[in-house]
């Protein structure tokens, strides 16, 4: 199953677990500005967002996740006994959650960092006045732990569809 993105054409596939309908895809819509693109040796990375433009930059039907969603999906496979790496790339979930990293912006220089050990997404929990909710992926300890973090990081963004 697939989903075409009527803003640029690009096309997700699309995935059914615990009752909830995820893009299998990182989100890769370019917008004028609070996003990164993915680094052109690794374009399934899809593009970073801050937490503004992530809010903004759902195509129709779709939404950032909630925490709810985020448990849905994590629940649903701890009661399957199925593990981390079921969740990465190459795993039987095809969510593909991949670590790609994030943007982070210090003294003046911005730099991708963590690639390839860490994944970050969204939700559309906001934290603080500064701060929001995202969930990271840790291919280390293979943990996933919910964050607050500055809104101004560049993370992934991946969404369930808006019932």
């Amino acid at each position: 199953r697939h989903y075409t993105d009527p803003r640029d054409g690009e096309q997700y596939r699309v995935c059914e677990w615990a009752g909830q309908l995820w893009m299998g895809e990182n989100l890769r819509f370019v917008n004028p500005t609070g996003h990164w693109p993915a680094p052109q040796a690794q374009p399934h990375c899809g593009a970073y967002y801050t937490w503004a433009t992530a809010q903004r930059i759902c195509p129709p039907g779709w939404r950032l996740p909630s925490d709810q969603d985020w448990r849905v999906l994590f629940d649903f496979f701890q009661r399957e006994h199925l593990t981390y790496k079921h969740l990465l790339p190459g795993g039987d979930s095809q969510l593909n959650f991949f670590p790609a990293g994030k943007w982070v912006s210090r003294e003046q220089q911005t730099q991708l960092r963590l690639a390839g050990q860490c994944g970050f997404y969204w939700t559309g929990e906001e934290a603080n006045y500064g701060e929001a909710i995202y969930y990271m992926f840790d291919d280390g300890p293979q943990t996933i732990r919910r964050i607050a973090a500055s809104k101004q990081v560049g993370a992934s963004v991946r969404l369930p569809w808006a019932d």
